[in-house]
């Protein structure tokens, strides 16, 4: 099965939304040094009901865009669910 050694990531990618703050270039800055990693299947995910349709043109390429449907799956003992909780 391919991919199936890859470890599977998932990141909060809400701060892309908007207009982009220091926390929003932080997270770009960790999902564009994540993607290109060949062990890593790296997916975006928006905890937020306004703007998340524009969530898949805000992430750096290589990075799957996830519905808010399917971020609790991710919360399984096969998956890695990394969410950077950044307050200012």
């Amino acid at each position: 099965m391919p991919g199936a050694d890859r470890l599977r990531l998932a990141l909060d990618a809400t701060p892309l939304l908007g207009a982009r703050t220091g926390i929003g270039e932080v997270v770009a800055g960790i999902l564009g040094e994540l993607a290109p990693r060949a062990d890593l299947e790296v997916t975006g995910y928006a905890v937020t009901r306004c703007g998340r349709h524009g969530l898949a043109a805000a992430l750096p390429a290589g990075v799957r865009p996830r519905s808010e449907e399917h971020t609790s799956e991710l919360q399984s003992h096969s998956d890695l669910v990394c969410r950077l909780l950044l307050e200012k």
